[in-house]
């Protein structure tokens, strides 16, 4: 199963524990769940880690995500970037646009995403696994 992962998702899981976003991260670590992302996903967890634990982390972490997802660069999906602009805030478009390339669930933590079908917040798509959920939906 092929999903895109928003860097809220990602965070949540390499911060939270005992979050569904652990469990989903975790499942992509072990190959069960493969991870789609883009070059903006990357910046924007590699800047949060950055001012939280500083440079070396940060680096680690950016390591780990190109190891465990399939990262897709801006040309192969810029078509859709124009076909979704001014639907949805610009800072998400470009994850919007990844996803509606290849077609993908949007699984992530913010309400920018309500409108659209692909979205699951990480608890809904961890019950979609079959797995107990953590009560939280992050």
């Amino acid at each position: 199963m092929r999903v895109f992962v928003d860097s809220s998702a990602f965070i949540y899981g390499l911060e939270f524990e005992e979050s569904n976003s652990a469990i989903i991260y975790n499942e992509i670590a072990d190959g069960a769940v493969k991870a789609v992302i883009n070059e903006k996903v990357i910046e924007e967890v590699v800047r949060y880690f950055h001012r939280r634990k500083g440079r070396h982390f940060a680096y680690l972490i950016e390591s780990q995500l190109r190891r465990v997802s399939e990262v897709e660069q801006r040309p192969v999906y810029a078509g859709e970037i124009e076909k979704w602009k001014g639907k949805i805030k610009e800072k998400d478009l470009e994850h919007l646009a990844t996803a509606k390339k290849f077609e993908l669930k949007i699984i992530a933590y913010d309400a920018d995403f309500l409108p659209f079908e692909e979205y699951y917040t990480p608890k809904q798509f961890v019950e979609e696994l079959g797995t107990r959920p953590y009560d939280v939906e992050w």
